[in-house]
């Protein structure tokens, strides 16, 4: 990861963990913590909510990264997502007249509340941030389908492979409906 990215990651640990927000680091960003690095140019995390008190951590989650330096365009940084709601963020890269996306997702569904759950502490650039596991990073990955995520997918599953838990991959692959499963014998495909 390059120092752009490790700064606007610290800065985001930072801030939702000010507010409290039970969250995980997830996307490029974290995949060297299980042994596969490539470049991203973003930062994603999951933050769990109550749909509930949605409008309310949107709002503690723009103030707080506003007054951290990053930008934000009510309105405008929004999609609603079957699971829960992608909001934007934009981080200044300085001296650099260009911005680096962070991507919040507020998730409501069981999945990622268990992906939230399982999160480990990671130290990174000299401050810790939990990261979703490396199941929940393949399940995530392979949700996604785009190519770069599958690829991902199988150079985690092969990274990883002989500490895998394939019953839980098993468990939410069923669950998620997911028809790419690097992780089963050839990489069997559904």
């Amino acid at each position: 990861m390059g120092g752009p990215i490790l700064e606007a990651l610290g800065i985001l640990a930072e801030a939702l963990t000010a507010i409290r927000a039970r969250f995980t680091l997830i996307g490029g960003a974290a995949m060297p913590a299980w042994g596969h690095d490539r470049s991203t140019r973003d930062v994603d995390v999951i933050v769990l909510v109550n749909p509930a008190d949605e409008k309310d951590w949107i709002a503690r989650i723009v103030e707080t990264l506003r007054a951290r330096g990053f930008a934000h365009m009510d309105r405008a940084d929004r999609k609603r997502l079957d699971e829960g709601l992608l909001l934007h963020a934009w981080f200044p890269l300085r001296p650099n007249p260009v911005s680096l996306r962070v991507d919040i997702f507020l998730a409501q569904d069981p999945f990622r509340a268990e992906a939230i759950r399982r999160a480990r502490p990671r130290k990174v650039d000299g401050f810790e941030v939990p990261v979703a596991s490396c199941e929940d990073l393949v399940l995530l990955k392979c949700k996604a389908a785009r190519p770069i995520d599958l690829a991902d997918a199988r150079a985690l599953v092969e990274a990883n492979t002989a500490q895998l838990d394939r019953e839980y991959l098993g468990k939410w692959a069923e669950e998620l409906g997911l028809t790419e499963r690097p992780w089963e014998a050839g990489g069997k495909k559904r």
